[in-house]
């Protein structure tokens, strides 16, 4: 049959129009090659039919030289590659004001800018890294430690690649896929756990709290922000969002969340001691911030059998 980025009809006239789709239709990899043993040809039908990013892994000058030719020939309408330029551009736009707001409005990350245990740690640990939003606001700030370390983690391949993309060549940040239920954290002095425990279940949670209290020194810092589940209907508020995501197929939903109380009994069981930082940056709305610095004594439940 008919290859599916042949389908004209059912990427454009159906997809992008009936249904109205404002994303923009990316290929599979090397799939535009598999339409026609005429290249110019597969170009012309893929584009038409309405893919606006090809994944070319190998010779992606010739698919360059292709379309160019295929533009200029009037094969491929100018305004097919300005409607997959104008959605390309309008997934990233939202993309980056979505990160932007919440830059500006969510006070966590404002406080990072003026932390001076996260300036001047050494090593960063950022576990829930995302698109790598953390390390780009200690990348901008100046004063960082000579030789600082930046290790991001996410379960996201598609976040990881994004970060990698855009802060990989920064000296010192290492971004890696990993899942947080059975990832063994390496040495840090400043962690970062922002809005992600609550994807995992109590029992994953505790888990990794106690393996980040035993990679951490004495003295180290873990920043841990939740959702406070006992905060009532400020809590359901802020909760609306991810309620909601429940519905969507693929996302990541929210299965964990605790009352603050039991957040921070499980960090003094993970050997640190806590401190409510909530109210002295921007209030809770159903949120609790949580600063647990590495205790001298040993994690409870680590050392030797009887």
């Amino acid at each position: 049959g008919t290859k599916m980025h042949a389908q004209r009809y059912l990427l454009t006239n159906v997809l992008k129009e009936e249904l109205g789709f404002q994303g923009f239709i990316v290929s599979d990899w090397q799939a535009i090659d598999q339409i026609d043993a005429d290249y110019y040809k597969a170009v012309v039908t893929a584009i038409n039919a309405g893919v606006d990013m090809s994944m070319v892994p190998y010779d992606y000058v010739k698919f360059i030289t292709t379309m160019k030719q295929a533009v200029d020939n009037g094969d491929i309408p100018i305004e097919r590659v300005d409607d997959a330029v104008r959605r390309y551009l309008a997934v990233s736009i939202r993309d980056a004001e979505a990160s932007w707001a919440r830059l500006v409005r969510d006070p966590v990350y404002r406080c990072l800018l003026s932390e001076p245990s996260f300036l001047g740690a050494r090593r960063v640990l950022d576990l829930g890294c995302g698109r790598g939003l953390c390390a780009a606001i200690s990348a901008a700030r100046r004063g960082a430690p000579p030789g600082r370390s930046y290790v991001g983690v996410d379960a996201s391949a598609r976040h990881v690649r994004a970060a990698r993309e855009a802060l990989g060549n920064l000296p010192g940040h290492t971004f890696v896929v990993a899942d947080l239920r059975d990832y063994d954290p390496p040495a840090a002095d400043f962690v970062l756990l922002l809005n992600v425990l609550r994807f995992l279940p109590a029992a994953s949670q505790d888990a990794l709290l106690r393996r980040v209290g035993r990679a951490v020194h004495p003295g180290a810092r873990l920043w841990v922000r939740e959702l406070d589940a006992g905060a009532g209907w400020s809590f359901y508020a802020a909760a609306v969002p991810e309620l909601l995501a429940r519905l969507l197929p693929g996302r990541h939903r929210a299965i964990g969340w605790r009352r603050a109380c039991d957040l921070r009994n499980a960090l003094v069981a993970a050997g640190f001691e806590v401190h409510d930082r909530t109210m002295l940056h921007g209030g809770s709305r159903g949120r609790v911030l949580l600063e647990a610095v590495r205790r001298p004594a040993a994690v409870p439940g680590t050392g030797p059998a009887p």
